[in-house]
């Protein structure tokens, strides 16, 4: 019991505290409270007080005193002087009236005056937390205040409560202190001694009522009890097992079920019922009615429900209006006693349709299972004290930093508590996001938010936090009102799915502050003053923690719901009331969870091997304090508790009966729950595995184990025989056929003589007794050439003989053979030339070495060792009946079948999610399966799967572009690496790594080096990598072979290598390399097929570093496709001499995702062929491998899949002795081959095997990894070849599918048949290859949504652009989706903006003379962002008038287009007077603008433009605009202008007509600059008719920006070209910027190259001349000679003279503002 003292709070209104304190010692040495001789009788209690502190507090009602004691808290009638009180819950037995008889006590008198201090200040009431500070009154009582003596409460008062699960609860009050306020004096009664007895106390019915209501789960409650300690005979969870009923809608009845069964299984004994049964009904009364009858029959039965779930909203199961709190409350379903202390845990699973119900039921499982994926967020806490500027600093802080100090923190076991305490709240709840595993606000709250800082319940439908729930409390006003007319935000937070908590503790009305305090932390003494644990009741923190108790998230809000009630006055209406918090608080969400408190630990359990049928029990093994629970297909069995020595009996309500698997559930709090399966009925008679070990190693787990326990020889070698003479050991034959035996016989030179021995087998078993003599030796002297050949079918060694010379022996090292199984005679002889005898081999043991009729029997192997017995052989051999079960053995991983038919003792798995798994291994047998042998693995590390890096978006015009860089840091690091990503990334910045090699091939000192700006810089970076052919500072010429090799490499499906090269010095470019790939080692003789190679050829200059001396050329990047198996790549530096430098930088490789999954069908191949790219090996040699067959040629042949298979023969219309290979293409980074397979049934038995090569295609470069000799129905009958017809039968067996796993490292598979004859034939066909391994989260793509739409899937690059994208703010997000999940999403805002601003196009830059010319074209259209638009409405002349920027900035563009309007073929001109003086004269006011012929030259001496542009004053030209459009540029300004149409008809040359408002000829019209004008010519009734109608449509104002290196050199532009005067010769980055009235346009950018020296200086304004090694500048102006360094060695004016000392030199020369560079070299 962690806390016995209640320390009552004060309710501090208006009140501000400061540091004026006085203590008043007592005449006790400490404080203390006692509880002694308890019993079902009486108890005796002590309240001793050390002191009295007096605290000087300013109200709104002037300036008063607060007067506390230890374990005291502040009491009074509201606007009277208020005094410490001491309050304790105590329990009263059924019948009982508590009497309190005072004992003794001491009392003495203190006058406050002597301390200085003021009266005592009035009580004030509770305040709600909706309640204004400022408008709440100062309550004061004036006659209170003029009252004279003592007044007080007596000094001891209990008052009846209510009966709370069983126990009648009772408040016992001590008053020590009465205060006389106008003598401001102090009455302390002290040392306190009491007799509290309980009068007509029916103990029997006392003990019944508890034992039938008792339930560890409400041993939380019951701490709280002042004389708890009477109830220590209490019953336990074996005999009250945890009991739930479950009222629920009807329409849930489905939605529900993955619920129950998980309940069942965890323990609960469920009663279930639905409002549709007749006796639960659908109204309040009647639910109420059912379920306190319910309990009260339960009660009777000592079998009440601890908890009470409810499911559904208000609609189903309606709640009521809480008798204090007039808001909804579910009270008084589980209030059955009549009074407001509940009997049963009560919580609401608040869902108004059973898809909601699923939500909040999938996170309870995945919480309670704790299946998530990353459990590190359970570590995580978020507590905030929300804003209020009166109660934040007296209670909300004091509240977060109590459970800081106590709770949450690292002592706890949490690494991040996200605390929040005061303002800035800035990112608050940017961590439900994240993950925590509780969160905790305290302030003001609304229906559907918390208040300041705000999170609302939309914004809780925003959440994140997939896979990671957490338990949320609201200690705020109306949250959990779950019937407001819309979801409540503790409902929103329980009802979204795949986000948000797992249950919500809130309030239904408005909560009060000190209430909501005491609740947290526990009743206490004063506000303002940061509590203490040992001054403070229980509250939920400390509920919370309680380590031997069964915290539920019920249990949590019980506790804090009586923290309250501790703090109520007897008598005094002062505090808001119990009544009202028990009505107020709610669970929402499941109220039975145990919530984790930071990571849970591991359950110590055994459990047996199986559950024996009818049994009333069973003894489980789990650390003490589990609860266990055996249950089938969700019914419950039976439960029970590990006692304090692990050992939990679980008694069976109902006993097992039936054989099966059942499930064993073994929770506790805050441990993780195990959740296993046991076989009932007898113990199988199927041997299990043994020894079963796990190891894991980053995210890959191995098992191993031992095969099952008496099936020796399943692979393991044991000796039988015990002897000095012969040994024989048995062991299984597992690599002969099943009818085969197989005999070694092995000698290691026994008798140091160089004799051996022979093994001679007569399968006739016929020779024993005559060839095989009974005693003596086989033979003396010379036998028969044939005795061996006419007698014994099998020999060891093959080539023995009957020689007693004879050198085919066993002398050392061993011969075997394989045989039929069966009987047989057999005999071990051992020829001895010197006696001129064939022996056989002593008898000295228990077995002879020669035997009549001895059974071998198929599938074992027999090996004879031969050594010494004594003198002779002995022969020591005892048989047992060993032969192996035939088994294959199946793994499990969580319950789920991962690998079956494994042979092998162990097994791996990469890729595996972190957390907690339960793997198993089941022995399959041929006629059943064994139990399960399991064992339970931890895999470290997070499954937050990783989201793309660096996500950013652009638009232009309407398209957007996005970028991202791959995920770093996958969760599951897979061998075989994800497409994208970056498996090494090197810029040298510093240096060459350690990692990387280099190689000096040509051994001349000189290698890769690493170099630095200024001299040698990198691509856009300080540093790089170089290799010299000519070397500086008196090195001189050099003939380079040098190697750069990167650190190892793991590539199986390959890669691709970026980088950055250039040639150091433009003019000496010619620097010679390749790229190499090495799949072996780094040493130079490993690379040897150049996957790139060139020379550069260069000659621009990129650098600005030009200017210190270097002419560097241009840097370019290049891209090579890396092999599969790639494991080192090789930049070799070769061919070249006397250049300079290679430079190399920015080495990027990254890796391929792993290859498709292909099947090979064989239908490309042809009959009777080899299969098409496949390579065979026929390794026998008779000429017969392996064929493309076609069931379409052979009408015994029937493929697996189409048409074709591929076969080998061992008869093929004779016996054959296959050694046949088929091999695979290259098939790196395949993990699986499955095959189907078929062979003749009459003939089984032709042996192949599946083998492996991590190298080449020889015979040689194969291993096996799996072979077997195909069973079929050994019929006999027919045998088929290539040339045989069915006749009728087809014996070829059914298809046989087969998989088996591939090492890491496969590059190519083989199919080999061989070891078997004169059989028939062998089938293949649709051989499929698994690629990449078993699905981990590495293997992944991207998903891109906008505005929460996918919008593109199955992504491999890092880049989607999408077009025509609509105006407005976008979102863009992009998600990783892995195998195993997929990443939180990483997201970017895009603005589509209609008014974007749009750059210029197509920029130059160009060298003239010693300047750079910019030209660029004017941006794309602007008026209506490139939207064309007709002005004009009308059935004559339309005119369309658009930005025209595809022309300059003073410039207008006319259009004029026609489409046949009159149907003739006539068309129009247009003509434009520039001079605008023709209107009125050349140009009529009214009429044609001629008839007949007119002057020759009326257009060229009027018109400054025409459309067309050789439009004629003749009235039969052709020279118009019949159909399509001509178009003219003119300079913005005022014409006059006309369009005319000639008619050939009448002569005429007609101006079109003014049908419109708008005549077709305009005398001073203005043509406004930057616009285009479209003319569109078209019918107007009987004539031309001209609309036209000018709207203000000039396109946006703007000014052209020049920037030279990042550095802006002109602005205010508006013509298109630039010159940077003096710029030629150096290189340099140029950009135009757009200005426009609104904003600028982005950059437009170019690089401008230099040519190479001699070109730009081709009339230089200087001389250079070198003689010997004086190098001699003359010219106008400045000249500078530096280093190849970039060091300046001399400097002058017109005349510069310098003596070298061989090497490169550059000279800088600046005339006229003009620089030009040259290189030279001195030798």
């Amino acid at each position: 019991m962690r806390k016995l003292l209640l320390l009552i709070a004060a309710s501090l209104l208006g009140v501000g505290l400061y540091a004026q304190n006085a203590k008043i010692k007592l005449d006790a040495p400490t404080t203390r409270t006692t509880c002694t001789n308890n019993s079902f009788k009486q108890f005796d209690a002590s309240f001793s007080f050390n002191e009295v502190e007096l605290t000087k507090v300013e109200t709104k009602g002037g300036t008063f005193a607060s007067v506390s004691i230890p374990g005291a808290f502040p009491t009074g009638e509201v606007g009277s002087p208020e005094v410490p009180a001491v309050r304790k819950l105590i329990a009263v037995p059924v019948g009982a009236t508590p009497v309190v008889r005072v004992k003794s006590f001491t009392e003495q008198v203190y006058s406050l005056n002597q301390y200085g201090s003021e009266k005592l200040m009035p009580h004030q009431p509770s305040m709600s937390k909706s309640d204004d500070p400022e408008k709440v009154p100062f309550a004061y009582n004036a006659a209170a205040y003029a009252r004279k003596g003592f007044v007080g409460q007596e000094l001891t008062q209990v008052e009846m409560l209510g009966t709370m699960r069983g126990v009648r609860i009772a408040a016992l009050t001590i008053n020590p202190v009465q205060y006389d306020v106008v003598a401001n004096q102090l009455k302390v009664r002290n040392n306190i001694e009491i007799e509290v007895s309980f009068q007509g106390a029916d103990e029997v019915a006392t003990q019944r009522l508890y034992d039938a209501s008792f339930s560890p789960y409400f041993e939380t409650a019951y701490k709280q009890l002042f004389n708890r300690d009477v109830y220590t005979d209490h019953g336990d969870l074996y005999n009250t097992p945890v009991r739930m009923l479950v009222v629920a809608g009807a329409k849930f009845k489905e939605a529900l079920k993955p619920w129950l069964t998980w309940k069942a299984q965890k323990g609960f004994y469920l009663d279930v019922h639905y409002t549709d049964e007749a006796e639960v009904g659908t109204t309040n009364a009647s639910i109420k009615a059912f379920i306190h009858k319910k309990y009260n029959d339960g009660l009777a039965a000592s079998a009440a429900p601890v908890f009470l779930a409810l499911v559904g909203d208000t609609d189903v199961i309606s709640g009521e209006k809480g008798k204090k709190t007039k808001k909804v409350t579910d009270l008084y379903y589980s209030a059955v006693d009549g009074d407001y202390f509940p009997e049963m845990y009560t919580f609401r699973m608040s869902a108004s349709s059973p898809e909601e119900l699923t939500n909040i039921i999938d996170k309870v499982l995945m919480y309670e299972k704790a299946t998530m994926p990353d459990k590190s967020y359970l570590e995580k806490a978020l507590l905030i004290a929300g804003a209020d500027s009166y109660w934040n600093p007296k209670i909300g802080q004091q509240t977060i930093k109590y459970a800081v100090q106590y709770y949450y923190n690292q002592d706890h076991g949490y690494t991040d508590v996200y605390s929040y305490p005061k303002a800035p709240y800035t990112g608050c709840y940017s961590h439900l996001n994240t993950g925590v595993g509780f969160a905790n606000y305290t302030a003001h709250g609304s229906e559907t938010s918390w208040a300041d800082p705000s999170v609302t319940a939309t914004q809780v439908k925003a959440l994140t936090n997939k896979n990671k729930y957490f338990l949320a409390i609201g200690n705020c006003c109306v949250t959990a009102q779950f019937d407001y007319p819309q979801p409540c935000f503790g409902e929103v937070m329980t009802r979204v799915k795949e986000k948000g908590a797992y249950a919500y503790i809130g309030s239904s009305p408005n909560s009060y502050w000190g209430e909501d305090y005491y609740w947290s932390v526990g009743a206490n003494a004063v506000f303002g003053v940061q509590p203490t644990f040992e001054g403070t009741s229980m509250g939920s923190y400390d509920a919370t923690f309680l380590e031997d108790s069964y915290n539920t998230v019920n249990s949590i809000m019980w506790a804090g719901n009586l923290a309250a009630t501790h703090a109520e006055n007897i008598g005094n209406v002062t505090h808001i009331g119990a009544h009202y918090y028990w009505e107020a608080y709610h669970v929402l969400g499941d109220g039975s969870v145990m919530p984790y408190r930071a990571m849970p630990k591991t359950n110590t359990y055994t459990l047996p091997a199986s559950l024996p049928q009818n049994q009333a029990s069973y003894s489980i093994q789990a650390s003490a304090g589990s609860y266990v629970a055996i249950s089938k297909d969700g019914v419950l069995y039976g439960t029970g508790v590990a006692n304090a020595s692990g050992v939990a009996t679980v008694n069976m309500t109902k006993q097992i009966t039936e054989n099966g698997n059942y499930d064993v559930v073994i929770t506790r709090s805050n441990y993780l729950p195990v959740i296993k399966q046991i076989q009932a009925g007898e113990p199988s008679p199927y041997q299990p595995v043994s020894n079963l070990t796990a190891t894991t190693q980053g995210q890959k787990v191995t098992l191993k184990w031992d095969a099952p326990s008496a099936k020796k020889a399943e692979g393991s070698r044991e000796v039988k025989r015990i002897g000095d003479g012969l040994f024989v050991t048995i062991e299984p034959a597992n690599d002969v056929r099943a009818n085969e035996a197989k005999v070694v016989l092995a000698a290691d030179n026994v008798w140091g003589d160089n004799t051996g021995y022979q093994f001679l087998l007569d399968a006739d078993h016929n020779t024993f007794g005559s060839v095989i003599p009974a005693t003596g030796p086989l033979f003396t002297g010379t036998a028969s050439s044939n005795l061996y050949s006419a007698n014994f079918e099998y020999l060891i060694p093959a080539n023995a003989d009957p020689v007693v010379t004879t050198q085919n022996i066993i002398v050392t090292g061993q011969g075997e053979v394989v045989i039929p199984g069966g009987v047989y005679d057999y005999c071990i002889t051992n020829p001895e030339p010197a006696s001129g005898k064939m022996w056989i081999a002593g008898d000295g043991g228990n077995q002879p070495a020669r035997y009549d009729d001895f059974t071998f029997e198929a599938g074992k192997k027999y090996t004879f060792t031969m050594r010494r017995a004594g003198m002779g052989d002995g022969t020591d051999m005892e048989v047992e009946d060993d032969s192996p079960a035939s088994y294959t053995y199946t793994v499990y991983r969580d319950g789920t079948k991962i690998k079956e038919g494994l042979t092998a003792t162990t097994f791996e798995e990469d890729g595996v999610a972190a957390g907690n798994h339960e793997y198993c291994v089941e022995v399959k047998y041929t006629a059943g399966v064994s139990p399960k042998v399991c064992k339970d693995v931890t895999v470290e590390g997070s499954n937050e799967f990783a989201p793309v890096q660096n996500l950013t978006g652009s638009a232009v015009g309407q398209k957007v572009t996005l970028k991202w860089d791959a995920p770093n840091g996958t969760p599951n690091p897979n061998p075989n690496p994800n497409p994208g990503t970056t498996t090494l990334s090197e810029s040298f910045e510093n240096g060459i790594p350690a990692s990387w090699k280099t190689i000096d091939a040509d051994g001349d000192g000189h290698g890769w080096k690493p170099g630095n700006a200024p001299g040698i810089a990198g691509y856009n970076s300080n540093g790089c990598v170089y290799s010299e052919s000519f070397g500086l500072g008196g090195i001189g010429v050099l003939t380079p072979d040098n190697y750069l090799i990167t650190p190892a490499l793991d590539l199986p499906n390959g890669g691709k290598l970026t980088f950055w090269v250039c040639a150091q010095d433009a003019n000496y470019a010619s620097e010679h390399y390749a790229v190499y790939a090495s799949s072996t080692g780094n040493d130079a003789s490993n690379f040897t097929n150049a996957l790139l190679e060139e020379t550069i050829t260069a000659k621009g200059v990129r650098s600005p570093e030009a200017i210190r001396g270097r002419i560097q050329g241009t840097w370019r990047q290049k891209t090579v496709d890396l092999p599969a198996g790639t494991k080192y790549v090789a930049f070799r530096h070769f061919q070249s001499t006397d250049m300079f430098y290679i430079d190399l930088d920015e080495v990027e490789i990254k890796a391929n995702g792993k290859r498709a999954d292909f099947t090979e069908t064989f239908e490309s191949s042809t009959h009777g062929e080899a299969p098409a790219e496949w390579t065979t090996i026929d390794a026998d040699g008779d000429g017969q491998g392996w064929l493309c067959l076609s069931s379409g040629q052979l009408d015994w042949l029937t493929a697996h899949g189409g048409t074709n298979v591929v076969a080998s023969f061992s008869w093929n219309g004779m016996a054959l002795n296959p050694d046949n290979y088929l091999i695979s293409k290259d098939v790196t980074g395949a993990t699986k081959v499955k095959y189907y397979y078929a062979v003749n049934d009459g003939f089984p038995g032709d042996h192949y095997a599946v083998m492996i090569s991590k190298t080449g295609t020889n015979a040689g470069d194969f291993t096996v990894v799996f072979e077997e000799t195909p069973n079929g129905i050994n019929k006999g009958g027919a045998r088929f070849g290539l040339s045989t017809e069915a006749d009728g039968a087809k014996p070829q067996s059914v298809w046989i599918e087969r998989t088996v796993d591939l090492p890491a490292g496969t590059k190519y598979v083989a199919f080999r048949h061989y070891n078997c004859s004169d059989l028939n034939y062998i089938l293949l066909d649709d051989i499929q290859f698994t690629m990449g391994g078993s699905p981990t989260p590495t293997d992944y793509t991207y998903t891109v949504y906008r505005d929460g739409t996918k919008i593109k899937e199955g992504l491999t690059e890092t880049t989607f652009e999408e077009d025509g994208v609509a105006t407005g703010n976008h979102e863009y997000c992009v998600e990783v989706k892995y195998t195993a999940g997929v990443s939180p999403k990483k997201c970017v805002n895009v603005t589509i903006n209609p008014t974007q601003f749009n750059p210029v196009k197509n920029l130059k830059a160009q060298p003239d003379g010693g300047d750079v010319v910019l030209k660029w074209e004017a941006p794309s259209a602007k008026k209506a962002e490139g939207s064309r638009e007709v002005k004009r409405i009308g059935d004559g002349l339309f005119v369309t008038i658009e930005p025209a920027n595809d022309v300059r900035a003073n410039e207008a563009k006319v259009v004029l287009a026609a489409d046949n309007v009159w149907g003739d073929n006539t068309g129009y001109q247009f003509l434009l007077d520039a001079d605008h003086n023709t209107f009125g004269s050349v140009i009529p006011a009214t009429g044609p603008l001629f008839t007949g012929t007119a002057s020759s030259n009326l257009y060229s001496a009027n018109f400054e433009y025409l459309i067309p542009a050789n439009a004629d004053p003749v009235v039969t030209t052709q020279n118009i605009i019949v159909t399509g459009q001509g178009e003219v540029v003119i300079p913005g300004g005022v014409y006059d202008y006309c369009i005319t149409n000639p008619e050939p008809a009448s002569g005429k040359m007609w101006i079109a007509g003014d049908g419109g408002n708008q005549p077709a000829r305009y005398d001073d019209f203005t043509f406004e600059a930057g616009k285009k004008y479209t003319f569109t010519m078209r019918r107007a009734g009987m004539g031309d008719g001209t609309d036209m109608e000018v709207e203000d449509d000039s396109p946006a104002s703007y000014t052209y920006t020049v920037y030279r290196d990042g550095t802006k050199i002109k602005e205010g532009l508006t013509e298109t070209t630039y010159r940077d005067a003096g710029m030629s010769a150096q290189s340099h980055e140029y950009c135009v910027e757009v200005k426009y009235a609104a904003g600028v346009s982005p950059k437009v950018c170019v690089d401008y190259i230099p040519d190479g020296v001699a070109d730009v200086t081709a009339q230089k304004p200087y001389t250079l001349t070198v003689v010997g090694k004086t190098i001699t500048v003359t010219c106008q102006g400045e000249a500078m000679i530096y280093d190849m360094n970039g060091r300046r060695l001399a400097a002058g004016r017109n005349t510069v003279v310098y003596t070298a000392q061989g090497g490169y030199y550059a000279v800088m020369v600046v005339v006229d503002g003009k620089s030009y560079v040259e290189k030279l070299a001195v030798k």
